[in-house]
């Protein structure tokens, strides 16, 4: 599988399509979340991270990326059995948590190269939003705990569950 990672002024990313069809709509804690139109996971907020650390310009951190993946590509290997379900100010989304390769391993050697502390972001798909393709930044386990929670939907989990990556 060739593997497709964007780039943004705000984020590093991986495509990851769907081979299998999601409900157009979701609702979930009286919200009615709407499908995405793409899907991807979120390997690194730039944007976040020039925050932080503005020493660190964009251009470092994308050459930084190209050089790691050149030998230890970050894959999604598939889903974990979790559902997630995402506020922050008004924005609403519903993700599932993702198993992958080398993403830990991306943020120590980042965090070695640059001598910072950046968390390993938490390896995610966002797939339904309440604003049109509106994400929610979910760039730390501690923002994971404190924006989201878990949920159960039997409908979507018996499909995502149920495929291979």
């Amino acid at each position: 599988m060739k593997l497709e990672y964007k780039f943004s002024d705000k984020y590093i990313g991986l495509n990851t399509p769907l081979t299998f069809e999601l409900p157009k709509q979701l609702v979930v804690e009286r919200e009615t979340l709407v499908l995405k139109d793409e899907f991807h996971m979120s390997i690194h907020c730039i944007i976040k991270t020039k925050e932080a650390h503005p020493e660190i310009s964009h251009e470092e951190i994308i050459n930084h990326f190209n050089n790691f993946v050149k030998t230890n590509q970050i894959e999604y290997t598939g889903f974990k059995p979790e559902l997630r379900f995402c506020e922050q100010e008004n924005k609403r989304t519903v993700v599932v948590m993702v198993e992958t390769k080398n993403l830990e391993e991306y943020f120590n050697d980042f965090n070695n190269m640059f001598n910072v502390n950046i968390p390993t972001q938490p390896a995610h798909i966002t797939l339904y939003t309440k604003q049109s393709n509106i994400g929610i930044d979910l760039t730390s386990q501690e923002e994971l705990t404190n924006l989201s929670k878990t949920i159960n939907n039997k409908e979507l989990e018996n499909i995502l569950f149920n495929h291979e990556a």
